[in-house]
């Protein structure tokens, strides 16, 4: 079951990366963490580019079978959006956010099963 959910949040991670966010980073959480095995991780542009990838994951995790949780923060409200699938957790940051809460730095301990550095450059 395990590599199903790897292969599934990679796939996430894949999505993200072609959806042009930045420093995409999949950790392996499962050892370390009580509240999903699973941590995809990715830098938003815009807004309007956290709008689209938020709906674009949530379409995806559907496509792949993950029920999702309302987590009640809207894209357009907020520099932090977190997709709740469970044993897979998206969390979308601008870049501020990203430096901010440093989450890859936090769950260092974590396997790192995908990264993907893309920089984003605003305005």
């Amino acid at each position: 079951m395990e590599d199903t959910l790897r292969s599934k949040a990679r796939e996430l991670c894949e999505l993200l990366t072609k959806r042009k966010a930045g420093n995409v980073m999949g950790l392996e959480m499962s050892k370390i963490c009580s509240w999903t095995s699973h941590l995809v991780i990715g830098t938003v542009s815009s807004r309007i580019h956290m709008k689209g990838l938020g709906e674009a994951v949530t379409d995806k995790m559907r496509e792949l079978g993950i029920e999702t949780r309302f987590t009640g923060k809207r894209a357009n409200e907020s520099s932090w959006r977190i997709i709740d699938g469970g044993d897979i957790v998206v969390s979308l940051m601008d870049s501020v956010s990203r430096g901010f809460y440093a989450l890859e730095e936090r769950w260092f301990e974590s396997e790192v099963f995908y990264n993907a550095s893309r920089t984003i450059h605003l305005g």
